[in-house]
Order: C-alpha cells, then sequence, then structure tokens
C-alpha cells in the first residue's frame, strides 16, 4: 500500500454504529455523542457500493464538525434508492429460486423470512461452494441487507463542500444507465470528476480494477490541491 494511504493510529470503524449516525436528522451534538478526533485533518474519505454512500456520509459530518476533508473518493455508488421497486425485486427473485406465493415475504415485511425461503437461499449457496454459510447464518445476512437497503432508502445525504472523484464502472454501465455520477451533484457543491475504470460494479474492488484505480488515487493524493 502506499505510504500516502497509511493513517497513524488507524482503527477499524464499528460498522454497526453507522448506519444510525448516517441516517438520523442533523441535530447538535454534545461531547458525549460525538467522536473524539485525534486531530481536524486532512482527512481523505472514499468508498465502494453502500461504503460509497456511507463515505460521503462521513465527509459530510467531518465537514460538519469543523474538519478538512481534502477528498472524497467514490467508487461507483449513487445516492437514493427506491425500496418499493426492491420489494418487488427480492419477491421475483425468490420465485426464480422456486418459491410459491404463499412462501414468499410479505412485500410489507420483507425482514420477516420463513423457513422455506431460507432453505432456498442455503440451496443456492452450497451450489455456488458457500457451504459455510449455515442457515441460520443467511437468514442474518438476510435480515442485515434487507436493513441496509431500507435505510439507503430512508436516507438524505448533506451537502459535501468540494469536489467528487467519482470512479465509474464501465463494463455494466447500460444496465444501469438511469444512474450517473451527476445524481451526486445536489449533495456536491464542488465539480464532480468521472474517473471510468474497465470494471463491472462487483469487481470494482478486485485486483484488475484495484490496479487502475490506485495509481489515479495516488496522483490524487500527490496534487491534493485541484
Amino acid at each position: 500500500m502506499a505510504p500516502e494511504l497509511l493513517i497513524d493510529g488507524y482503527r477499524r470503524a464499528v460498522a454497526r454504529h453507522i448506519p444510525n449516525r448516517s441516517t438520523a436528522s442533523r441535530r447538535p451534538r454534545s461531547p458525549t455523542t460525538t467522536t473524539t478526533r485525534t486531530r481536524e485533518g486532512p482527512y481523505r474519505v472514499l468508498g465502494w457500493s453502500l461504503g460509497g454512500k456511507l463515505a460521503h456520509a462521513v465527509a459530510t459530518e467531518l465537514q460538519a464538525d469543523g474538519a478538512q476533508v481534502e477528498l472524497l473518493a467514490i467508487l461507483d455508488a449513487y445516492p437514493g434508492g427506491d425500496f418499493t421497486d426492491f420489494r418487488t425485486q427480492i419477491r421475483a427473485a425468490f420465485t426464480e429460486l422456486g418459491l410459491d406465493a404463499a412462501a414468499l415475504p410479505a412485500a410489507e415485511n420483507l425482514h420477516d423470512i420463513g423457513d422455506e425461503a431460507v432453505a432456498a437461499l442455503h440451496a443456492m449457496a452450497v451450489g455456488q461452494g458457500l457451504d459455510v454459510l449455515t442457515p441460520e447464518r443467511l437468514r442474518r445476512i438476510y435480515r442485515r441487507a434487507m436493513r441496509t437497503v431500507e435505510l439507503e432508502s430512508r436516507y438524505r445525504p448533506a451537502v459535501f463542500e468540494g469536489t467528487l472523484e467519482f470512479f465509474s464502472a464501465m463494463v455494466d454501465a447500460e444496465a444501469r444507465a438511469d444512474r450517473t455520477p451527476a445524481d451526486w451533484q445536489p449533495f456536491v457543491s464542488g465539480e464532480i470528476i468521472d474517473r471510468p475504470i474497465g470494471s463491472t460494479h462487483e469487481l470494482m474492488t478486485s485486483a484488475e480494477a484495484l490496479a487502475e484505480i490506485g495509481p489515479r488515487l495516488a496522483d490524487l493524493l500527490e496534487t491534493p490541491e485541484r
């Protein structure tokens, strides 16, 4: 890893703390509810997919706390989300796995998944060589995924003051023709610079994609004033 990407005293964030902080309405925060920082920046924040939305949220929170955010980079993530359409897609996906209508998760409560639906997911996982995923573990993963999508649909981003460096997945771009980097413009005060990558969305953190992304990030870190 390039030295510029290393941060002294870096600690992994506790993921379960992020959604509540990100989706909460903005309000005055006391010292007991604000994360203690050891420095005022500059910070460099990057995220992919859901992590891209979280990166934007973290960057705006840092700025609201008076910190300098030198770089915000998002890897193929777009704001917003329609949970209504997602309900239909999830039920259609279970139908393709062979579930009849009675066994489908209820459209109004996708979190409640029955044993037959879990068994279908488990059979698919085993067929893909993921034997380590037990039925109960799959149930927990599924429920957390549904919660994540629900939070995404409810979250309303603040405005990031600065430039957004956007890395778009070009291989499957036609499948998401209705989503563009410009979707972030209401939530970014400055320019949005699109840097296309020869990858699908799912493989944006693969070694091949990172071989493209890494040098571009290194250039950005060397020239923060842009």
